[in-house]
């Protein structure tokens, strides 16, 4: 904070920055800045402003319907920012609602009641009446969040936890993705609380399946299924999950960060930070654990009746470096079941499958290139080049892919490292019909390994299972 030239100490620059971590080092990154006037005592209240929101229109949600989980325009918020009682009145240019103040205490653990100028929860609940107008106006882009204001003017001390407050917002839509809104805050007497001009706000289009899984963690299964190899249908379930290009990367990798602190648990999301390199090998990091924790939420719910939130299923590696998947729910589910996962090209895949001791399972998937592209070949050994010149050349580019895929997801069941256990698999044999490469093992003997193959849309996927030997 500092005091501005020539203000006294009435008027105070502040600027807030994120610090870099320990290990990347870097500059402290700018976030929020702004100027407050202090004073000795509030300033008077204006009258209160006529309320202008243009031309009514029918509100679309009841007051129970406000909060509901599952419902597609629904407000995210749990029960402590929950502040929002009703819309009493929408039209095309804004909306009333009525507000109840919220206790403040449990909010922060190192300050069990604390004390405000400028209460945040009455604020957010405001700001939430702009969200509701804006869902209730728009069936797409209706994500908002804001980015800043221009001048907030504070009249009264915060009201006590429980008293109503009624709040007027008038919103117009800017250029692009912008909304701009002015919000006033009123006690139950109509004498104004507070006033916020010029709430800037960015809209954003998330994808249904995405939205409704930030409602609804527990009950949403944000990976879609897969459908899984017929021989193993029975004792594996499938999935993938690919979200639209740029999303993880959008808006300061905001909706990277939520599904990071939805899906992960405490240690993995230090173990997901402390990660090295580029950010996309993050980004794919999360999405991969994303789906193979859905296919184990597929599994129990499908095989053992069991709902479970994400973070609550934790993933290492065993002694062989293939994830293994664990939690209070395994006692209940009889064990957990074997996974494997991977991601590459924005999109991740996973399969859980049922326990065995001398059982590994392993997923690949790669996207199908435009017509003339070619897979690299020379990874191949010469009987397995010889397997696939014996094929058409119409089938020779995709055979080309799903071996490589096939071979990828074996190593994986084996779990000796995708390099090393690429190398000792062999592809003895290619059944077109079924879709299916069987391989041997280098090394390990009476080792059964297939791989089953086949598309889906644009991903060719490659199921392995690996029985005995290792």
């Amino acid at each position: 904070m500092t005091a501005v030239p020539d203000a006294g100490a009435r008027e105070v620059e502040v600027r807030i920055s994120e610090l870099p971590a320990p290990a990347a080092g870097g500059a402290a990154l700018l976030t929020v800045e702004g100027t407050i006037l202090l004073g000795e005592r509030f300033p008077e209240a204006p009258a209160a402003r006529p309320a202008e929101i243009g031309a009514p229109r029918a509100f679309r949600w009841t007051p129970e319907e406000l909060y509901a989980e599952g419902r597609l325009h629904g407000m995210f918020h749990g029960p402590s920012f929950r502040g929002v009682v009703s819309i009493d009145r929408a039209g095309d240019a804004g909306a009333e609602g009525t507000l109840r103040a919220l206790p403040a205490r449990g909010l922060f653990r190192s300050q069990p009641d604390p004390a405000f100028v400028l209460d945040p929860l009455l604020l957010d609940a405001a700001s939430q009446v702009v969200g509701f107008w804006t869902a209730d106006r728009l069936e797409r882009g209706f994500v908002v969040f804001p980015t800043g204001f221009e001048r907030l003017d504070l009249y009264a001390p915060p009201p006590p936890a429980g008293a109503r407050a009624s709040c007027r917002i008038r919103g117009r839509f800017a250029a692009g993705d912008q909304i701009l809104a002015d919000l006033e805050v009123a006690a139950a007497d109509g004498r104004p609380l507070l006033r916020l001009g010029g709430w800037d706000v960015k809209r954003m289009d998330l994808p249904e399946r995405f939205y409704a899984y930030r409602l609804s963690p527990r009950d949403f299964i944000l990976s879609t299924p897969l459908e899984a190899p017929a021989p193993v249908r029975d004792s594996v379930v499938c999935c993938r999950l690919d979200l639209p290009d740029g999303l993880m990367e959008a808006d300061g990798r905001i909706w990277r960060e939520g599904l990071a602190h939805t899906v992960l648990s405490r240690g993995e999301r230090q173990a997901w930070r402390a990660l090295p390199g580029p950010e996309p090998r993050r980004t794919e990091w999360l999405l991969a654990r994303s789906a193979a924790k859905d296919a184990v939420r597929l599994f129990l719910k499908e095989r053992r009746g069991l709902m479970v939130h994400a973070a609550d299923v934790e993933i290492a590696a065993d002694a062989l470096g293939r994830p293994i998947a664990s939690g209070q729910w395994a006692e209940r589910a009889g064990g957990a079941p074997v996974i494997s996962m991977s991601c590459g090209g924005g999109v991740a895949v996973a399969v859980a499958g049922e326990s065995r001791r001398d059982r590994g399972v392993g997923i690949v998937a790669e996207r199908v290139g435009p017509a003339g592209a070619h897979p690299e070949e020379g990874a191949f050994s010469a009987e397995e080049s010889r397997l696939l010149g014996a094929m058409e050349q119409a089938e020779r580019q995709e055979w080309t892919l799903r071996m490589r895929c096939a071979k990828e997801a074996g190593a994986r069941a084996l779990g000796r490292g995708v390099p090393a256990a690429r190398g000792a698999l062999r592809a003895l044999e290619i059944d077109a019909g079924r879709g299916t490469v069987r391989m041997g093992v280098d090394g390990v003997d009476a080792a059964d390994v297939t791989a089953w193959t086949g598309r889906d849309g644009d991903l060719i996927v490659a199921t392995a299972l690996c029985e005995g030997g290792h």
